[in-house]
């Protein structure tokens, strides 16, 4: 974690710092920063339901459990209702853990919009957040710096952010620039209005924890500093912190309350591995977290932010200087990859309590794209204001800006689907690819929204079987649970982060032969769980098969006796099963359409 007392240091080097003042260029750096990001956003997005869509973590859950909220008739706000469309009644805590402004959009708005809306708030927020806190805080005032704080910011705002975590990470940069500019005494009213909609906009569970944790030291290593008590600092950590357990009131009674309620995480576990293995393998999560940073928390500070830093450090090197908050950050960073990938042995020593193996605390990563792209910003500064030679070094510091830039895009996940769909209808390069990889089928072509849920095609599904959803259960094969679900069927599996051991117990029954023949998979369901789905030995962990596949299922083995104890009759599958008959199965019929890439085959539990 890295020291508040830094940002001391620089406003004493600067004596009282007073709110920057935009310049003319500043605003036009700014008006075309803001029109590159709405013309990424619309270019992305404009084809709504045709537009791509991350699936991992977010297609596959949360988008379809936000959808579950708004078609329950539990109340959003109920304290502890019953969602009973997933798992024959699930409680509502484990959809939602409170009130989120987020999840509020997909109450009101077609979940497309509500995610676009999303997005833009999400890099607007990145943005100007990032700006200015690099600004007044980080940068000096001199001539070509202003550049840099828009550039980086940019750069940040462009960032491939895990779409369901709200303000999580984009607007830590907004919420330490308020929080500074209260302990510091100079705040005004909307410094703590960000701290009050940021508690209302973000996630506890993913990055609260760890930022109130960021925010403590900073208050106290001032306070010591100082040698008195920070009170509006204090207060506003307080408030911060009270509003987040406001805001997570149904997950707090859950865990804390409810003593009815066994969450599946208290089986959470780690492989058993000796002692020296776990070590290497924790080593090596560590320095691949320290260089690379982690899928859901992307930094992408690998290739050009870490060139910016190599060329910064030597240029320090050569003049004999010493940055002291670079180097605190940097080092920040490193405390932070040690305790993510070292957090699986530290739990081994602790004591079996839900609260402490069941509760990720190695997201404390979530602070690494605040402190990689502060650092970037630093280390930017430091080549230019050091390297004698001014226009190399306006160029260099424009180079590593735009290079950083064209990263971030392309590996935002939207260009990347769009990049391959462009792919898979260039003959070439199908032929090409066959040719090296001895392929016999083309590039997939990447899913949008509209044809990952299908929903056409599931209202056909709806319209053959002919009786209230509420009826009957279904469990999906070869493709997520929440496409079922997001069409209004009422499903025996899905993707949920927490609900009931019981239930994991019943549903294991099921799939019980298929685990036993894949241990990869057993390991998966029993030591983590959070995906309850009808796994299959011979799919493997392909849950998006194609109708052009042609995979077949032949050797199934289900307990459909524990399938139908639990109320399931049907099976959506999207794999042809061939030995349904022995599965006590009956196969109605098949469903597909030209606009999905699904093709469906609907089993009946005999």
């Amino acid at each position: 974690m890295f020291v508040g007392g830094c940002w001391d240091d620089v406003s004493m080097s600067r004596g009282i710092m007073k709110r920057a003042e935009i310049t003319l260029s500043e605003n036009k750096l700014i008006l075309i920063s803001l029109t590159f990001i709405f013309m990424y956003l619309f270019v992305m997005y404009h084809g709504l339901d045709n537009s791509c869509v991350l699936i991992h973590d977010n297609l596959d859950s949360n988008v379809a459990n936000f959808k579950l909220l708004a078609m329950s008739d539990v109340p959003y706000l109920s304290f502890n209702g019953t969602i009973k469309n997933v798992f024959n009644g699930l409680p509502a805590s484990s959809v939602s853990s409170g009130f989120s402004f987020g999840v509020l959009f997909y109450l009101f708005l077609n979940p497309i919009i509500a995610y676009i809306l999303n997005e833009i708030i999400m890099r607007v927020v990145a943005f100007f957040g990032m700006y200015l806190l690099l600004k007044k805080y980080i940068l000096p005032d001199e001539e070509g710096l202003p550049v840099i704080a828009v550039g980086v910011a940019l750069c940040f705002a462009m960032l491939p952010f895990w779409p369901s975590g709200f303000l999580s990470i984009t607007g830590q940069p907004l919420l330490l620039y308020a929080f500074l500019n209260i302990i510091k005494k100079n705040s005004v009213w909307y410094d703590w209005l960000i701290i009050v909609v940021f508690s209302f906009y973000s996630s506890l569970v993913l990055a609260g924890f760890a930022i109130c944790l960021m925010l403590l030291i900073i208050l106290i290593y001032n306070s010591v500093r100082k040698r008195k008590i920070n009170w509006p600092g204090l207060i506003a950590l307080a408030i911060l912190s009270i509003l987040y357990l406001i805001s997570n009131y149904k997950l707090i009674y859950v865990f804390f309350f409810d003593s009815s309620f066994v969450s599946h995480r208290s089986e959470w576990g780690s492989a058993s591995l000796t002692l020296g293995h776990a070590f290497v393998l924790s080593a090596f999560k560590s320095v691949k977290n320290f260089l690379g940073g982690q899928y859901h928390a992307a930094s992408l500070h690998t290739w050009f932010v870490g060139l910016s830093i190599v060329i910064a450090m030597f240029c320090l090197y050569k003049r004999k200087k010493y940055n002291n908050l670079l180097f605190t950050l940097i080092l920040s960073a490193g405390l932070i990859s040690l305790f993510y990938g070292f957090w699986g042995m530290i739990v081994r020593i602790l004591p079996d309590n839900v609260f402490i193996r069941g509760f990720q605390w190695d997201r404390i990563h979530y602070l690494h794209p605040l402190l990689w792209y502060l650092v970037f910003g630093l280390s930017l500064s430091i080549i230019l204001k050091t390297i004698k030679y001014k226009k190399f070094s306006l160029y260099l510091v424009g180079f590593l800006l735009v290079f950083q830039l064209g990263y971030n895009i392309c590996n935002a996940s939207p260009v990347r689907m769009s990049l391959i769909n462009n792919l898979r209808h260039n003959a070439l390069v199908n032929d090409l690819r066959q040719k090296l990889m001895h392929k016999t089928h083309p590039i997939h072509k990447q899913l949008t929204f509209g044809e990952f849920y299908s929903c056409a095609l599931f209202d056909d599904i709806k319209e053959y079987i002919g009786k209230p959803l509420e009826s009957y259960r279904v469990v999906s094969i070869g493709i997520h649970p929440s496409i079922a679900l997001y069409n209004g069927f009422y499903t025996l599996d899905a993707y949920i982060s927490n609900y009931p051991l019981e239930y994991k117990h019943k549903f294991r029954k099921i799939i019980e032969k298929e685990l036993s023949k894949n241990k990869g998979f057993r390991k998966y369901f029993d030591n983590w769980g959070s995906r309850c789905y009808v796994f299959v030995d011979e799919l493997g962990r392909n849950y998006q098969v194609r109708k052009d596949d042609n995979i077949k299922i032949r050797n199934l083995e289900l307990s459909t006796k524990a399938l139908k104890d639990m109320g399931g009759e049907y099976i959506l599958s999207a794999a042809e099963i061939t030995n349904y008959k022995d599965n006590n199965l009956k196969f109605l019929r098949s469903f597909e359409d030209d606009k999905s890439q699904w093709k469906i085959y609907l089993y009946e539990v005999v």
